[in-house]
């Protein structure tokens, strides 16, 4: 099993390709989709979309990622999520 410490660039790239081309092929049914796996996943926690936005945030933060990084990364507006990190 390989265990990344560090922020890979390669990752981020290909997610992001993956979630572009998912968002292309099914516009309206992403969000619904995802959080009706994200709960099949996890049928007894209270979790949600903006879980894993926040832990990402925690998570970039902890591997070294800028946090000008951290925030286009998370499409951040504002430095609101400094509060998670």
């Amino acid at each position: 099993m390989v265990h990344h410490t560090a922020f890979d660039p390669d990752s981020l790239a290909t997610f992001s390709q993956y979630l572009l081309s998912r968002d292309a092929r099914f516009p309206l049914h992403t969000h619904s989709w995802f959080l009706r796996h994200l709960h099949d996943f996890f049928p007894h926690h209270s979790i949600g979309g903006h879980s894993l936005r926040t832990g990402g945030a925690t998570s970039l933060a902890a591997a070294g990622v800028p946090t000008s990084q951290i925030q286009a990364i998370g499409r951040w507006k504002s430095s609101a999520f400094e509060h998670y990190i």
